[in-house]
């Protein structure tokens, strides 16, 4: 865990190929925050 955390917990993958089921708006709002840059994450 402390090594190198896992990809899954950004929205930089595929944008919901391993985003979490219970990711709330505001989850999601951050999400899109933060990789509003990354290709296919964006609506």
């Amino acid at each position: 865990m402390s090594s190198s955390p896992s990809p899954r917990h950004f929205c930089n993958s595929n944008g919901d190929e391993e985003r979490p089921r219970f990711f709330n708006s505001k989850a999601k709002s951050k999400c899109w925050a933060n990789a509003e840059t990354v290709p296919g994450c964006h609506p």
